[in-house]
């Protein structure tokens, strides 16, 4: 082709493009006009991708398609799909498959990755799962009753989720301002770990203490974990419904537990100024069971038994009295007035 011919560069805008939907749902058809400066280009040289994130409606597709035209000659229609890079492919085959085949070959190349990756003594804390059909990490409390630590996923969509103690982490939480929104390449996957071992599990409030204070309307008592963070070793602990989960390293509690610490030792301070609750007979108070406190519940469930213990007793004793006054005196009850005599009897 002629030197003095010019071309239009794909990265910058014309008013001449249209954009025209595909059968796949997060594909585009873009058609444009090319003239070539060179017989020959490679994808690189002619399709640079930071070229095409120049173009504002386009940018945000998942998986555009191209259609190269090239006006007042005779060049055949070139066909191009931008996935994780620019792909040439055949328009007489689906389109469709085209991608979807693209796409799994890559999540599955990228996934080999990110099973060497934790061979690396940076992600030691980190195993990758193998059995899993997605890409999986996991982390484990190295304790005598281990707990998951946390779970890390990049599912086949490239968006990542992380689990921590069995519950999702909020997509508002600080960990994810500093990455992408998807990890399709190995280096995002490795952001992503590193910025998720700079955090560590918000302990909550494991203080035994404490535990029985919790009301269940701001907070909840988390069990069945062998957890630890440096000194501190728990099954259980206070977690506030607002927890963020995981907390910067130097930080053992989220701000929301620590708002909570402050109001249950509160109370736990004025639970020991009052009264002990040994004390008050709550089997004739009046006070409505809803009412009652933790405590106070206990103690009351505490007299009753012994109430109930001291009636059996004394129905074993009269039980044998009876018997005794059958065999000695020969009494016997009639069963018309079987009520009458049981009263004379149990009054002498």
């Amino acid at each position: 082709m002629p030197r003095t011919a010019r071309r239009r560069r794909i990265g910058y805008r014309d008013k001449r493009r249209r954009v025209v939907k595909t059968i796949d749902s997060d594909a585009h058809t873009i058609e444009e006009q090319h003239i070539l400066i060179d017989d020959t280009y490679t994808d690189t040289s002619f399709w640079p991708i930071t070229e095409l994130t120049e173009l504002g409606d386009i940018s945000s597709v998942q998986s555009p398609a191209f259609l190269n035209e090239h006006d007042e000659t005779n060049e055949k229609i070139e066909h191009f799909v931008v996935l994780d890079k620019v792909y040439q492919y055949d328009p007489n085959n689906s389109l469709e498959e085209f991608v979807t085949t693209k796409r799994e070959e890559h999540y599955s190349a990228l996934k080999q990755s990110c099973q060497k990756l934790v061979e690396d003594p940076l992600y030691e804390q980190v195993e990758f799962m193998r059995s899993a059909e997605i890409i999986r990490y996991i982390s484990v409390y190295d304790s005598d009753n281990p707990g998951i630590k946390f779970i890390c996923t990049i599912k086949k969509n490239y968006l990542a989720e992380v689990f921590v103690h069995g519950k999702r982490l909020s997509d508002q939480h600080d960990l994810w301002h500093t990455l992408p929104r998807k990890f399709v390449i190995i280096q995002q996957v490795e952001c992503l770990l590193n910025v998720l071992l700079k955090y560590d599990v918000c302990i909550g409030n494991p203080d035994e203490g404490l535990q029985k204070l919790c009301s269940g309307k701001m907070a909840y008592v988390e069990t069945g974990y062998g957890a630890y963070r440096g000194d501190c070793a728990y099954q259980s602990t206070i977690r506030t419904i607002s927890c963020i989960l995981l907390t910067d390293r130097w930080k053992p509690r989220c701000k929301s537990c620590i708002t909570y610490r402050k109001t249950v030792k509160k109370q736990e301070a004025r639970s020991k100024l009052k009264t002990p609750t040994s004390s008050k007979n709550w089997l004739t108070s009046k006070k409505g069971n809803s009412r009652l406190t933790n405590s106070e519940k206990v103690e009351k469930i505490k007299q009753l038994k012994n109430y109930n213990s001291n009636l059996e007793s004394q129905v074993t004793a009269l039980t044998k009295k009876v018997k005794k006054s059958i065999r000695s005196d020969g009494v016997l009850i009639s069963a018309n007035n079987s009520s009458k005599d049981m009263v004379n009897l149990m009054t002498s």
